[in-house]
């Protein structure tokens, strides 16, 4: 089988790569609001003796567990005219959302009560509240809520905290992170290829085989939310393991295809030739991680059985784009995956001779540029 595809890359490169940029297109552009329909909980089942209690008090003791804090901080005290002010109107606020209920605050509970919601300084008291909905309504509606209700000014600070807050903070934050991971550890991983292959062309190919492997991920995952309930936190996981993954598997193809082309094989001949070999290990350690990661589905958590479906979903995008797009990239470029070797002027800066091997490749490359 590994065969017949690699025959049918070398034979229609272009073909497969124009599929292959579409799907990418496609994944990417679907798989663009993944997290929007992700949800921040899964911990627990509703069977649970906690969860089953913590039910019984939402439904019978309105507020009896408050999943929303407002931390009111006053420089002249929580019995300031300022500190009163602000929390009447974050009060005023917060009852004008339909979703939330149980509202209780230091300035208006029973004088019995007010003391556990008042800081020991003096200087901040709190206000509870309780917002409805489940893990994915909840962090929605505290973003939307907290950017109403915080605010700074006249010496007070109103600041939300709480379950729902932070929720609410933790998908904004994973979402800032996995930008910023993203754009660090690719143009690093290129610099490193480089290192190993010398070759700006040769390094190139297992960062977009990464990057067609999270893309078609992101889109599995994103028709999965349709079905079934998956946790945000898959998202880290689909990057850095579908990412990790493709430049793994390319890594073998792409060194085999050179020690291929080293011995003589023409272009198509080399990529067959690696699809057999290389391939197949890639297709054996993607059944091998792939199983491992299912194993997590065997937990009634949704939290954990997202890890075994983002893990499979990205492992499968991984392995195809190698065996499969990989090849017809290979067959179009041929010889010419040795070009732009920063080696060689490097080592001539230095004044240090280059290996023969390094010139046979060098030698290759500058062919396969010019043709």
């Amino acid at each position: 089988m590994l065969t017949t595809l690699a025959r049918f890359a070398v034979a229609r490169p272009r073909v497969v790569l124009g599929l292959a940029l579409l799907l990418m297109l496609l994944c990417g552009l679907f798989g663009a609001t993944a997290q929007a329909h992700m949800k921040s909980g899964g911990f627990v089942t509703r069977d649970l003796e906690s969860v089953r209690a913590a039910d019984f008090i939402a439904d019978h003791f309105t507020g009896g567990d408050p999943n929303y804090v407002l931390l009111i901080t006053a420089e002249d005290g929580v019995d300031s005219a300022a500190a009163k002010a602000a929390a009447q109107r974050a009060t005023d606020q917060l009852r004008t959302y339909p979703e939330v209920s149980g509202i209780q605050s230091y300035w208006s509970t029973r004088p019995d009560l007010a003391q556990a919601l008042r800081g020991r300084d003096g200087r901040s008291g709190i206000v509870v509240a309780t917002i409805e909905g489940d893990d994915g309504e909840l962090s929605e509606r505290a973003a939307k809520i907290s950017e109403t209700v915080q605010t700074s000014g006249d010496g007070v600070t109103v600041r939300a905290g709480g379950l729902a807050a932070v929720f609410a903070d933790m998908n904004a934050q994973i979402s800032e992170d996995l930008i910023v991971a993203e754009s660090i550890a690719v143009p690093l991983t290129g610099l490193l290829l480089i290192l190993v292959f010398g070759s700006v062309v040769a390094a190139a190919l297992p960062i977009a085989i990464g990057l067609f492997a999270i893309a078609a991920a992101l889109g599995i995952l994103r028709a999965l939310t349709a079905v079934t309930d998956v946790s945000m936190y898959a998202l880290n996981m689909t990057t850095a393991l579908g990412l990790a993954l493709a430049i793994d598997y390319s890594l073998f193809i792409v060194s085999r295809y050179r020690e291929e082309l080293a011995r003589g094989l023409d272009s198509g001949a080399a990529v067959v030739r690696s699809i057999q070999t290389a391939g197949r290990t890639v297709v054996y350690s993607a059944l091998v991680v792939a199983l491992s990661l299912a194993a997590l589905a065997v937990f009634p958590q949704y939290f954990f059985k997202s890890f075994a479906y983002a893990g499979m979903a990205v492992v499968a995008a991984a392995a195809g784009a190698a065996v499969v797009v990989l090849p017809a990239i290979l067959a179009l470029v041929g010889e010419r995956v040795n070009s732009l070797d920063l080696r060689v002027p490097l080592r001539r800066m230095l004044g240090r001779p280059v290996p023969p091997s390094r010139r046979r490749n060098a030698a290759c490359g500058t062919g396969g540029s010019s043709g």
